[in-house]
């Protein structure tokens, strides 16, 4: 799988207007972006398919199924690697989801202290405690389950510019900011472990332009 990001504009500071005598002789950049002040390169990112469809893709499944308008109940999602029906369990009792007062049984109290609750423990208690069931409070709106981080540790990267192409692997490659994995206009850090690709070891791309002033 190919994963492409040819508008880095957020990335590349440098104008199409601008003068390479502009910075004069204090021009401290690295080399990738003087040479991005006229070429604005194309990067493709490659990643193991496995890596996304395990978390990335899933985790937005689970996201359109737990939608309001949806109310799903996916098998698939609850056996995800982020969901934990011990965590689940707590929250829903600390949002008052389940009214953790009205559990007197002594076998249920054993359970709900469990750290290793099952999905199927977890829904006989929402099926005996509530007058709802398990896809109704995992609705996404009651922020039950925390969105998983896209981390890729083993991503290879080329940039082209204008057909002078360079390739770089062993690359780390995740999600930027505190809301990049809220809002569909994402930002991704890449991270090149050993080396560097034209001065650079660190980047940061945005999925297209963004107003600096915004």
């Amino acid at each position: 799988m190919r994963m492409r990001i040819t508008s880095i504009l957020g990335l590349l500071v440098g104008s199409a207007f601008a003068k390479d005598s502009f910075f004069g002789n204090n021009d401290n950049r690295t080399n990738l972006f003087k040479k991005s002040d006229f070429i604005v390169p194309k990067v493709t990112i490659s990643v193991d398919k496995t890596e996304i469809n395990n978390n990335f893709y899933l985790y937005f499944q689970c996201e359109y199924n737990s939608g309001a308008l949806n109310l799903i109940k996916d098998e698939q999602c609850y056996a995800a690697p982020w969901f934990n029906p011990s965590d689940v369990l707590n929250k829903m009792f600390s949002k008052g989801l389940i009214d953790k007062s009205s559990i007197t049984s002594s076998r249920d109290l054993k359970l709900i202290q469990k750290s290793d609750l099952t999905v199927s423990e977890l829904e006989k208690l929402i099926t005996k405690y509530t007058d709802s069931s398990i896809e109704k409070l995992l609705n996404y709106d009651n922020e039950l389950l925390p969105p998983p981080s896209l981390d890729i540790s083993n991503a290879t990267m080329e940039i082209n510019f204008n057909g002078e192409k360079q390739t770089v692997s062993n690359v780390s490659l995740t999600l930027g900011e505190s809301n990049a994995s809220v809002f569909s206009k994402l930002s991704y850090d890449v991270i090149i472990k050993n080396g560097n690709i034209e001065g650079n070891s660190y980047l940061q791309f945005r999925a297209d332009t963004v107003d600096p002033a915004f």
